[in-house]
């Protein structure tokens, strides 16, 4: 059975969805933007995947207090 790949944007709304933060395209489409990077360049050794498990770890405050939405603190969770 194939499933479905998540894509970065469905990443970025499923972390603002989750801490129930509002977004406006701008911040969506910066964040996917910086994922999208991270993921081709640095981050090119996880799966997608991988990067929502690890994001969604972070969100649930395993790695410690949350900090907010933001590109630091999901490269945070990454190193975390």
């Amino acid at each position: 059975m194939n499933k479905i790949q998540m894509t970065p944007l469905q990443l970025v709304i499923k972390a603002y969805n989750w801490v129930g933060y509002k977004y406006t395209e701008q911040d969506a489409e910066f964040m996917v933007n910086a994922l999208t990077n991270l993921l081709n360049s640095s981050w090119k050794r996880y799966k997608i995947k991988e990067v929502d498990y690890f994001i969604t770890l972070g969100l649930n405050g395993v790695f410690g207090n949350f900090a907010g939405i933001s590109m630091a603190t999901i490269c945070q969770f990454e190193t975390s």
